[in-house]
């Protein structure tokens, strides 16, 4: 790799990008060069000096001195080169880490940025608690150190959204009011529709429809904001169960094969029963064959898709569900 590296033409202008490609190689064996990975670094291209910081992340405990390389990034002109420095701040396990990502907010701070900042700040939470309430943390930095109180206390729209939504996932013994205090903070959270389609096409277009895209096995999200409040659309994905149209009931069919099958039906005539199930299969059931059907009083929409997203994943989703107009 080193002989490849050095036959390179320095005024190729695709040089730099070659030396990103040499370091992932590297990085695919664990054997990352640290005079290379200080070239690729200091690259004239971002695109390669954003690679390279995502390696020094990736490879973090086997780079020496990855503090010292890291710090020059942060400072770095181009956002993408200071997301990749923050996010490698992360794995870095120190109160100094926490202090470096907080020299971020020097620089202008774009969505990405500030949300994989966050992401750091959570990741190293247990590190700078105690620092914050005895005010031994971003002494000389006001910006940072007004965000991360602004963190802790829950007042960004992630941290705020973290807490509403932790405590309806968690507590289930919440009282009305109390319930829809909850709801209603998370509402206010305001995230990104642009990222929330992708959260969307992740987890539900398996069974809902927006545009062209997506499957009829559960209500059809066009002009969903049309429909349903803001605080519906966050109720009927943390509690699917809570209001439920009767043509989205499951229904569970036992065949006198002995064959369980729980699903939507979608279509049925007289001889035939048509059941969608979650893995978007279809299956067609003759009703001769049929033992016993039960519609249940539950949601075909699975429980728990909320604790499958960040916050964030959550604000940005409610926000491009609820653009639907």
């Amino acid at each position: 790799m080193k002989k490849w590296v050095a036959s390179l033409d320095k005024s190729d202008p695709d040089y730099d990008l070659h030396l990103a490609q040499a370091l992932f190689v590297q990085q695919g064996h664990h054997a990352v060069d640290p005079a290379l990975l200080k070239q690729t670094l200091r690259a004239k291209d971002y695109h390669a000096r954003s690679a390279a910081t995502h390696v020094l992340g990736d490879e973090w405990d086997r780079i020496p001195n990855a503090m010292a390389l890291v710090k020059p990034q942060i400072a770095d002109e181009h956002p993408r080169v200071r997301l990749e420095a923050v996010r490698a701040l992360s794995f870095a396990g120190t109160l100094e880490a926490v202090e470096l990502a907080l020299e971020a907010a020097r620089q202008p701070l774009d969505y990405y940025v500030e949300y994989t900042r966050q992401r750091t700040l959570g990741a190293l939470e247990p590190l700078w608690k105690s620092a914050l309430a005895k005010g031994a943390i971003a002494k000389n930095n006001p910006a940072g150190l007004e965000f991360i109180t602004s963190y802790s206390q829950g007042h960004t729209p992630v941290g705020a959204a973290k807490k509403h939504l932790e405590t309806l996932l968690t507590k289930t013994d919440l009282k009305p009011a109390q319930r829809k205090k909850e709801i209603n903070g998370l509402a206010d959270a305001r995230g990104k529709a642009e990222a929330g389609k992708q959260v969307f096409a992740r987890i539900c277009i398996a069974c809902h429809k927006v545009g062209n895209e997506g499957a009829e096995l559960g209500p059809d999200m066009n002009k969903l904001a049309t429909r349903l409040k803001r605080e519906e659309i966050i109720e009927s994905i943390i509690d699917p169960n809570a209001k439920i149209d009767p043509k989205y009931l499951a229904t569970n069919v036992t065949t006198k094969d002995g064959d369980e099958i729980s699903g939507l039906v979608v279509t049925e005539d007289d001889q035939t029963l048509t059941v969608a199930m979650g893995s978007g299969q279809k299956q067609i059931i003759r009703k001769s064959n049929i033992q016993s059907r039960a519609t249940l009083k539950v949601s075909s929409m699975p429980e728990g898709l909320a604790q499958t997203m960040s916050a964030q994943e959550f604000v940005d989703l409610i926000e491009f569900l609820a653009s639907q107009k």
